[in-house]
């Protein structure tokens, strides 16, 4: 995605992207909770897909469509994209909760963003970029960054999340952190979608064997008839 996302930003082709990953990755939920795993699925937006009028009514199309309950959906949001036209930015998160979608803020730490913004905008989760993440186990000051940033977003009522989780000692030390929810490769790496179902389903039975629910401890992104990105 790192070479071709940035190119489609600067074309009308991220509309049709961002429709395609919404109506695939909604069909894929649905088919899930059919199966009686409730799982939900975070999508990314770009700052281009911010301007489009078009894209809550789009999501609202879909949902109705696959018959989920919004609260199944996590729109992420880059840091950089809301600071980019924060007003604009505001409107579609407004919007975006009043349907009952989760919104969060995604590579949290690498933009600009206000603290006094971030506050005041309706955002459900704080994800801790990877790169923090990554860092913390050799960098004493970067392990002061991603403990502060959970604390942040616990303090304001969001979930926090934490990317780049690549081994078990990293998971380890964010559960000492009370950190809400993990994302990495050392949780599972991208996968088609059809993979994906038998991998979720032992991961929800090892939970339960552990006396956990389904939801704590990972975190899933969105997921494509093919290879995921």
């Amino acid at each position: 995605p790192a070479p071709f996302l940035p190119l489609l930003e600067r074309t009308s082709l991220m509309r049709e992207l961002t429709g395609h990953m919404l109506a695939h990755s909604l069909t894929a939920c649905a088919d899930w909770h059919r199966s009686g795993m409730a799982l939900s699925v975070s999508i990314n937006v770009s700052a281009r897909d911010l301007n489009d009028p078009g894209l809550v009514q789009a999501i609202a199309a879909e949902l109705a469509r696959t018959l989920l309950p919004a609260s199944a959906l996590t729109i992420e949001i880059t840091e950089t994209a809301l600071m980019n036209d924060l007003a604009q930015a505001s409107t579609v998160v407004h919007q975006l909760r009043a349907l009952g979608v989760g919104v969060s803020v995604d590579d949290f730490g690498t933009g600009w963003s206000s603290l006094v913004h971030l506050q005041r905008l309706p955002v459900t989760e704080l994800k801790v970029d990877r790169s923090f993440v990554v860092a913390a186990r050799t960098d004493v000051g970067a392990a002061k960054i991603v403990a502060a940033t959970i604390g942040l977003g616990q303090s304001l009522g969001l979930a926090a999340v934490a990317e780049g989780v690549e081994d078990a000692e990293t998971l380890a030390w964010l559960a000492e952190l009370d950190c809400d929810l993990a994302q990495g490769w050392y949780l599972g790496r991208p996968m088609p979608a059809v993979d994906f179902v038998d991998f979720a389903r032992r991961a929800l039975e090892a939970g339960d064997a552990a006396g956990r629910t389904p939801e704590e401890g990972a975190h899933t992104d969105s997921v494509t008839p093919g290879p995921a990105t």
